[in-house]
């Protein structure tokens, strides 16, 4: 809403001065606290003392401060405002005028003379001791610390003495012995039970970080424990961001300024080259993503991981996969085994794995092979091989080939049953068969391997021609993008895969789909904004990272 800020000054009348500000604001923020919309310096205003909103066509001002405000001279939490009404906030009055065209709602605001703003008689109020009768103020004094201690100490040692009396006097306002408790603890310490000392092991000291590792000596550091900078933890507490006894108020600390202090200046606190760049906020001061890559190793035959890489055009992503997303998301759909035209969409090969984070695995079995078979003899179409290793490939044909000879040889007449001092043609059947299926065998492997089926999808090389082998490359989809980072996906069901990954236009599996950080700040916004879903830092970052060596490549099992 457009809000005019009408601010009076010298002078009565048509004659007094004034000087117009113009507000464009959700709604109108009131107090001394310098992030208010409408600032009102002075004691007798509370940091945020009052917000003006406008709601089903109405202004609602509401009190946020304890001492409340004074609208049209009645003190009030919560009032409808209209034109002529009067708000009195300390030493000052605002005054609803009429809006100008362009405009929501107009106040006119003026400072009051000393006379005119609300003040307490002194003279009204008794409040000297000097003043009552009897006893001198060293003796009120007295008596007011021994009702006070019988107060706090003796009525809460009574539940000690007589835990009957437990029940009975916090029923009543009197004190009880809730004054001495802490508070309930979380339920993730609820093992601990009444055993104080597992924690508290020394009497009126802070609990400290090594009675947590006892227990918790599975959790990461927040950097590796070799870092040349750990020493800038020195002195920092495990309860500084985890606030026990506040029962099941949630135990982490979720300010993004506690990450920022650090984070703003690191190049300042770190003796050594940061490794990540500046962030305050995610929507105002955030660095681009980077993502770890997989990369396949011809020479050791395995998987490596990268170091964080910045995401561009250039970013490949190397998965030994061939594959075309946007043939598959063809809106005209694609022919399967049976010859059927089927429609896919990104969930029929990609479901969300049971953590709600990652993806589970897209299997060939379950998810390619109602369009993409492994049937290799017209003949018989419902035979397959196994979607394995060329040897197991090899294995199934040959096993598929030779019941194959002896069928056809058998029904040719060619093996029958021998009569005593006749020649068994047995030897000579069996030379045969086995060169016949292990030319057979190999003939279909190579077609399949090498202009059909498994070429279609996976790099497939050629390591010997006599006996003929080959080598498909193990395909093996990145699970690991964001190594210091996690998006969980079960939080955006409600998004559309396209808004994020532009995979119908992907004509290439080396197509790198994962969204730059603007795609996000779509949606995601920084703590400090007031629009947008508000995302802190442990949103996406754990501060307990996994030791994981940034520097080099790690090896990933294949």
């Amino acid at each position: 809403m457009y809000v005019l800020i009408r601010r009076l000054g010298a002078g009565s009348g048509q004659n007094r001065s004034y000087k117009d500000e113009e507000l464009a604001v959700d709604q109108l923020s009131i107090g001394r606290g310098t992030d208010q919309e409408l600032l009102l310096p002075g004691d007798r205003v509370a940091y945020q003392h009052a917000e003006i909103s406008l709601s089903a066509g109405q202004f609602r001002v509401r009190a946020l401060a304890s001492t409340g405000i004074t609208v049209n001279g009645r003190s009030c939490k919560m009032a409808v405002l209209n034109t002529g009404d009067q708000i009195l906030i300390g030493d000052y009055r605002l005054i609803v005028i009429a809006a100008p065209d362009g405009v929501d709602l107009a106040l006119s605001l003026e400072v009051l003379e000393q006379q005119e703003a609300f003040s307490i008689d002194p003279a009204k109020f008794v409040t000297r001791l000097d003043l009552l009768s009897r006893w001198r103020p060293r003796r009120w004094a007295w008596a007011l610390f021994l009702l006070l201690l019988a107060a706090a100490l003796v009525l809460p040692a009574l539940v000690t003495l007589k835990p009957e009396l437990q029940g009975v006097l916090r029923d009543t306002p009197l004190p009880d012995d809730s004054l001495w408790l802490s508070g309930p603890l979380h339920s993730v310490h609820s093992t601990i039970g009444k055993d104080c000392q597992a924690c508290h092991t020394t009497p009126f000291e802070k609990v400290s970080n090594d009675t947590c590792i006892a227990c918790h000596e599975e959790t990461a550091l927040h950097v590796p424990a070799d870092h040349p900078d750990t020493g800038m933890f020195d002195g920092e507490r495990c309860a500084s961001c985890h606030h026990e006894h506040n029962g099941e108020q949630r135990m982490v600390f979720e300010d993004q300024r506690f990450c920022a202090d650090c984070h703003a200046v690191l190049d300042q606190r770190m003796g050594s080259e940061p490794q990540v760049g500046r962030a305050t906020d995610f929507h105002a001061d955030h660095p681009p993503f980077r993502l770890s890559m997989l990369e396949w190793q011809d020479d050791s035959r395995e998987w490596l991981q990268s170091p964080r890489l910045t995401v561009d055009k250039t970013l490949r992503d190397n998965s030994n996969l061939k594959f075309d997303h946007a043939e598959h998301l063809d809106v005209e759909g694609i022919k399967n085994n049976d010859g059927d035209w089927e429609v896919l969409s990104c969930d029929s090969c990609h479901e969300m794995a049971l953590d709600g984070i990652n993806m589970a695995p897209v299997k060939m079995e379950q998810h390619c092979s109602r369009c993409h078979g492994l049937a290799f003899d017209p003949a018989d179409p419902t035979r397959v091989v196994p979607h394995g290793k060329p040897d197991q490939v090899l294995a199934s044909l040959r096993e598929y080939y030779s019941s194959r000879f002896i069928q056809d040889r058998a029904d040719a007449g060619d093996i029958r049953a021998l009569r005593p001092g006749q020649r068994d043609n047995l030897s000579q059947l069996q030379r045969e068969g086995v060169a016949w299926v292990e030319s057979k065998s190999q003939a279909v492997a190579q077609d399949m391997f090498e202009r059909r089926a498994c070429v279609s999808c996976h790099e497939v090389d050629k390591v010997s021609e006599q006996p003929p082998e080959w080598f498909v490359k193990p395909v093996r989809l990145n699970e690991n993008w964001f190594v210091s980072g996690e998006f969980p996906h079960v939080r955006h069901t409600q998004t559309e895969c396209a808004d994020c990954h532009a995979a119908s236009q992907s004509m290439e599996a080396a197509d790198v789909l994962m969204p730059d950080i603007a795609v996000c700040q779509e949606c995601h916004v920084g703590q400090q904004q007031k629009q947008g879903l508000l995302s802190g830092c442990i949103s996406c970052h754990s501060y307990h990272q996994f030791e994981i060596d940034h520097a080099g490549l790690p090896k990933v099992t294949p």
